[in-house]
C-alpha cells in the first residue's frame, strides 16, 4: 500500500460501535493520494506502477468488502451499500481504478 500525507485513517474501522463507514476513501481521494505520493517522490507513476497502485487499491476494497459481508448477519445486495462503504466502494470503483 502506498500512503501519504492524506491518508492517515483511510482504512480504519470503527470500534465497537461498529461503525463501518468511518475512513472509507472515495475514488478521487484514491486518485489523489496517489498524486500527491508522485508530487512527493518527485516524478510521474509508470504505467506498469500506476497498474500496480490502483490494482492493489482494487484488492484491498475488495478485501475490505469482503470482511465486512463475512460481519452482517442478513445477505446484502451489492447496489444496496452505502457508496461511502467497502462493498459500496467496490461497486463504485472498480472500473475507474482498473482504467488508469
Amino acid at each position: 500500500m502506498i500512503a501519504s500525507r492524506r491518508d492517515h485513517g483511510f482504512f480504519v474501522y470503527g470500534g465497537l460501535e461498529r461503525d463501518f463507514t468511518r475512513g472509507i476513501p472515495t475514488v478521487q481521494a484514491i486518485f489523489d493520494s496517489a498524486a500527491d505520493y508522485a508530487l512527493t517522490r518527485g516524478n510521474v507513476f509508470t504505467s506498469d506502477e500506476r497498474s500496480a497502485i490502483f490494482g492493489m487499491a482494487v484488492y484491498t476494497i475488495a478485501y475490505g468488502a469482503r470482511c465486512l459481508n463475512f460481519l452482517t448477519s442478513v445477505p446484502v445486495q451489492p447496489e444496496q451499500w452505502p457508496g461511502n462503504s467497502w462493498p459500496g466502494l467496490l461497486r463504485d470503483a472498480v472500473d475507474p481504478l482498473l482504467a488508469q
